[in-house]
């Protein structure tokens, strides 16, 4: 039998895999937004060397790396959703860690702001591990596919890179505007509480219908357990 023809068309009407592409996109805003900023705060407000710049921004990629082998594991006891909703809630706190939040009136302290990055990091992994499979699962449930073609995994693949590379695209032009407007610290307030709103909405769109199919397809597999279980007895 030929397997059925996979285009991004079923990716872009799938919700699923969008979802997944605007919480990717989320994520690379939040983790790269810094990236023309963050420089001249570390030395100019945080007092950092030039010298030593290098070694803070670095921090983030260090733990990213190293969460990425971690998260693996996870996701064979936390269902995919559950971490990308944990992600963005655990931005939201990194993000205020990071500024530090002139809103909430943190201390400006280099060590505060360190460990907010790499909190942020972390999460970062917890949406991007999971992320391709994801795509490439919810494809399969809405097309009917057993398992899944080379011709899926290759469009998955560069509907995965496009989500991340649109990411990287705006992050920068957002984190300068934002600068330019209300400063480094309020820029990191307001990242933390749009990931804050984000966790919210992903709650009802993801998270939500997660749940009501979970417990959909359980009630549907007890009542065909009930049903295999009343024809054993008949035939005994």
């Amino acid at each position: 039998m030929k397997a059925k023809k996979i285009t991004y068309a079923n990716l872009l009407t799938n919700r699923r895999a969008m979802v997944g592409a605007i919480s990717a996109v989320f994520a690379m805003v939040f983790m790269l937004f810094m990236g023309p900023i963050m420089a001249d705060y570390l030395e100019l407000e945080l007092g950092v060397s030039q010298g030593n710049v290098g070694f803070i921004m670095a921090l983030p990629c260090l733990v990213y790396s190293i969460a990425c082998a971690v998260v693996g594991l996870f996701t064979k006891f936390i269902p995919r959703v559950y971490l990308t909703e944990m992600a963005f809630l655990i931005t939201f706190v990194g993000m205020l860690m990071f500024g530090p939040s002139k809103t909430l009136d943190f201390p400006k302290e280099l060590a505060l702001s360190a460990s907010g990055i790499c909190i942020v990091a972390f999460s970062c992994a917890l949406i991007f591990v999971p992320l391709l499979s994801e795509i490439v699962e919810a494809v399969m449930a809405k097309e009917g596919l057993d398992e899944p073609t080379e011709e899926l995994n290759d469009i998955a693949a560069g509907f995965f890179n496009t989500a991340y590379a649109l990411g990287c695209l705006i992050a920068p032009i957002i984190g300068g505007a934002l600068n330019d407007a209300y400063g480094f610290r309020i820029t990191c307030d307001i990242m933390a509480f749009s990931s804050g709103g984000y966790s919210i909405v992903f709650l009802v769109i993801a998270i939500v219908p997660y749940i009501m199919t979970s417990k959909k397809v359980k009630k549907q597999t007890e009542i065909m357990e009930s049903l295999g279980s009343s024809k054993d007895s008949s035939a005994a």
